[in-house]
């Protein structure tokens, strides 16, 4: 199987899926920036959140070491916002996909965790040559593989006690 088209379908369709999530609301994004501590300029800071996912996508599909780069950065930077608000024991909603998500915390910090593994195991595969037809293959199984990421939220609320 193509693991490298599987991990950047998977990928972009999770930076797609969360830029497009908050093009839908871009004012109440920006809005959930001051939860996170960012009091000043957030309007820009959330124009560039979203144009950086966006572009991850564009990336991911036409320069894939570049998009692959692009996730570990993002990834590592929401990581690092979602670490201070957990230690600062703010209460701050999971806006990832748009409004609606559940408070920040450990479980979001391993969701980037897995989609940072897939970005380098993609990074590492995409050295490797296409396999033909198993690509389609690879494709769908990317995309399904998104949604687990994608209503990571729902997932855990399956599975734990509040």
């Amino acid at each position: 199987m193509d693991v490298d088209l599987a991990c950047r379908a998977l990928l972009g369709f999770v930076f797609a899926a969360a830029a497009i999530g908050k093009l839908r609301s871009p004012v109440n994004f920006a809005e959930s920036l001051a939860g996170l501590g960012i009091k000043h300029a957030k309007r820009p800071m959330a124009a560039a959140v979203i144009g950086a996912e966006a572009l991850c996508v564009v990336f991911l599909v036409l320069l894939p070491p570049l998009g692959y780069v692009l996730a570990l950065l993002l990834l590592a930077a929401f990581s690092a916002g979602i670490a201070l608000t957990i230690k600062s024991q703010r209460v701050v909603r999971c806006n990832c996909f748009g409004a609606g998500g559940k408070q920040l915390g450990v479980p979001h910090l391993v969701r980037n965790g897995l989609l940072g593994l897939v970005a380098l195991v993609g990074l590492a595969a995409g050295q490797l040559p296409a396999m033909g037809p198993q690509s389609l293959v690879a494709l769908g199984l990317g995309a399904f593989l998104s949604l687990l990421f994608i209503r990571w939220d729902d997932l855990t609320y399956l599975f734990t006690s509040d």
